[in-house]
């Protein structure tokens, strides 16, 4: 049912839009500024809030209530309460509702999904943008460090970056699975049940192939398709494309109107 949210054709159909909201937010040239919290985070929540078509006050709802939490991995699922349930039981109330929030609604009337999965969705979605706006940020940051901003401007050079910027930086570094079967790692026995955490930093270290600098470097120019920044088979990230997009829209952006950048 959500299939259709994540194709590639869906996240190049945001691309205008992105456009749009990354030159509003462009820092002047010249200034100071942190790629961070000035820019890559903005340009994402409001591109996500878009998408979602939900308030950017929405997005950053859920981003501050996951950053609350602190380890992500001390209460999972994450623990309601009903000031969260009253947010998002207006939100989904809103008669003028549209994106993603409006189709999961209809996917609650028509008995495809539960309330809290509805409300769920919504709030996943926007806990990404800040894994997407680390992808911004290590691309930009790793291109100025290694001299090869002025390249940036170019799509297909931002996508390089961007990609390797996720491979070595990691702005998801972990993804879990919980056992089916028995089996043994080392003299470790693993039981049905348990949550295995699989560090997708250590695993990025060994691409394929003969590596044409150490896999600790910054390399755009290197074979990363099959880097695991993203996971993989089962665990792939579904919103793999609108990173993609979002993350190279911003990092173009940002270098045709500031070239000239420096650390």
């Amino acid at each position: 049912a959500m299939a259709s949210w994540f194709t590639a054709s869906a996240a190049v159909a945001r691309r205008a839009t992105t456009r749009s909201t990354a030159e509003e937010l462009v820092p002047v040239p010249g200034w100071a500024f942190d790629v961070y919290h000035d820019y890559a985070v903005p340009v994402v929540i409001a591109s996500t809030a878009e998408w979602l078509g939900v308030k950017i006050a929405d997005v950053t709802y859920a981003i501050a209530d996951q950053i609350s939490h602190g380890e992500f991995f001390e209460h999972w699922p994450m623990l309601s309460t009903e000031a969260m349930d009253e947010h998002y039981r207006a939100l989904m109330a809103r008669p003028r509702l549209s994106g993603v929030a409006a189709e999961t609604r209809e996917l609650v009337a028509t008995g495809v999904l539960t309330e809290r999965e509805a409300w769920g969705i919504i709030y996943a979605l926007s806990v990404s943008a800040v894994a997407t706006a680390a992808a911004v940020t290590l691309a930009v940051g790793l291109s100025v460090e290694h001299g090869s901003w002025e390249r940036m401007a170019d799509s297909a050079q931002a996508n390089a970056a961007v990609q390797e910027g996720i491979r070595i930086g990691s702005p998801f570094p972990q993804a879990s699975g919980f056992v089916r079967e028995p089996f043994r790692i080392g003299d470790v026995d693993v039981r049905p049940g348990a949550q295995v955490l699989m560090w997708l930093t250590a695993a990025n270290r060994e691409v394929p192939g003969p590596p044409p600098e150490p896999l600790d470097r910054f390399d755009p120019g290197r074979d990363n398709t099959q880097q695991l920044g993203f996971g993989s088979g089962y665990h792939l990230c579904g919103g793999v494309h609108h990173v993609r997009e979002v993350a190279v829209v911003a990092v173009t952006t940002l270098a045709e109107h500031c070239p000239h950048l420096r650390i």
